[in-house]
């Protein structure tokens, strides 16, 4: 994971309102470097940002308010250090995403490390207990297990085997949420709601 986001020349390009900003620093071996500030035009795009290069990372909330959101991230040997702050109105998904991914964490601890244990084994085969492996994907495993909880949980879902049927299924994060979301509407359960994908 570099320093500078994909994100970065789509959200500076254009004339727009800067709503978001993320600044981010790198420790590099006790080495600090300043990787820039990102400024997003919609909540969708910072939302975007953090689930995919923070908390998908296993990034911990160090902080959170309604207008600042402060995360490290362990990548390998460097800890990032970032920052995501605006006004109080665009910071509510991010903000709710957060406090979201906060309580899954507590009500669903066991499947979150069962299913992060289980793609490490799939990903690593027999090398998944080494000490190399668990430091290179223990963050990513935990990350996208706590992210698919709080997705869930967020759209309704509290009992644990719809919550395991979610960790567990192999579409991408973005087709989760719609499925969680249309199963919500319709009043189908999510296992039904999953199959039409």
């Amino acid at each position: 994971m570099g320093c500078v986001s994909q994100n970065a020349g789509k959200a500076m390009s254009g004339s727009f309102k800067l709503m978001i900003t993320k600044v981010q620093m790198r420790n590099n071996s006790g080495d600090m470097f300043d990787c820039g500030t990102l400024k997003f035009r919609t909540s969708g795009e910072a939302l975007g940002n953090m689930l995919e290069v923070e908390l998908g990372w296993g990034a911990k909330v160090t902080e959170v308010t309604p207008t600042r959101i402060s995360l490290l991230t362990h990548v390998l040997n460097c800890i990032d250090y970032s920052t995501f702050e605006g006004p109080a109105e665009e910071m509510e998904p991010l903000y709710l995403l957060v406090v979201t991914l906060c309580h899954s964490d507590q009500q669903f601890k066991g499947v979150i490390v069962d299913q992060a244990w289980a793609t490490m084994q799939r990903v690593c085969g027999q090398d998944a207990g080494k000490p190399l492996f668990v430091k290179m994907m223990a963050g990513l495993a935990l990350g996208g297990a706590r992210i698919r909880a709080a997705v869930m949980l967020s759209a309704g879902f509290t009992n644990e085997a719809d919550v395991q049927l979610g960790l567990e299924s192999r579409v991408s994060l973005k087709d989760l949420a719609a499925v969680a979301d249309l199963a919500r509407q319709s009043g189908l359960t999510f296992r039904d709601a999953l199959a039409l994908v």
